[in-house]
């Protein structure tokens, strides 16, 4: 059955191609009311048996798996360890930066003393 359904597709399918692909040497079959005519062919469901044959091989499962809760638990961690270690980076700089000044002060101070 499924043969003759895929064939019946392909010809009321050709049958509606523009007239230069037909004459190119499509063989179609030109006639729009045997399609009609045979369109009991192309309602009919097939049966469980047929769809079984045709997934037979198919692997059905999930592909997109939810993360596991562990997952979460390390994503967080690494996102709240990174945001720490940014921000103590940006504190030693800034701790860093008004040491020198403040040394900067210091240096200043003692050669102006010494002259």
């Amino acid at each position: 059955m499924r043969p003759k359904r895929l064939a019946m597709f392909y010809i009321c399918s050709a049958s509606a191609l523009p007239a230069s692909i037909q004459a190119a040497g499509v063989p179609a079959q030109n006639d729009v009311s045997n399609c009609a005519s045979n369109s009991s062919l192309r309602r009919e469901r097939p049966e469980r048996e047929d769809l079984s044959e045709a997934y037979e091989a198919v692997d059905t499962r999930d592909l997109v798996q939810p993360p596991s809760g562990r997952m979460v638990v390390v994503h967080d961690f690494l996102g709240f360890l990174l945001a720490v270690l940014i921000s103590y980076f940006v504190m030693y700089r800034q701790a860093s930066s008004n040491l020198n000044n403040s040394i900067d002060e210091v240096l200043k101070q003692d050669v102006a003393a010494q002259k």
